[in-house]
């Protein structure tokens, strides 16, 4: 189910939009598609933010479900990308700071500007 193409899931989901056959339906695709995604995070940490990245572009994910599970994961850039396209910007923002502290080692940063400085 990973490997599900973009293609494969709108074929799968153009007839059970909201409104159209039974509500059940829908509710079934919504989550099939949830599941997508924290099967992407049980599975491969590594692949859930280009996986997101895919997502918010395809826009027939529930987003909310998505950042729920992102959250529960700890997936803090694709937790981000989710907040950008469902408008709540100042989340994204914090998290995307979030994620950039996590990334910076100040000590390495320290060696490296040292050996910049020394260089010029």
């Amino acid at each position: 189910m990973i490997e599900l193409k973009r293609e494969d899931i709108k074929k799968l989901i153009s007839g059970h939009t909201p409104g159209a056959r039974k509500a059940g339906d829908f509710d079934k695709w919504r989550t099939i598609l949830s599941m997508h995604v924290r099967l992407i995070c049980i599975v491969e940490p590594s692949r859930v933010t280009p996986e997101i990245e895919k997502i918010v572009k395809d826009n027939f994910y529930p987003m909310e479900d998505c950042l729920k599970t992102c959250f529960e994961f700890k997936q803090l850039e694709a937790c981000a990308l989710i907040n950008k396209k469902i408008g709540h910007y100042t989340e994204s923002i914090e998290l995307y700071l979030k994620v950039m502290a996590n990334g910076l080692n100040i000590e390495s940063l320290k060696k490296e500007l040292f050996y910049y400085n020394k260089d010029r």
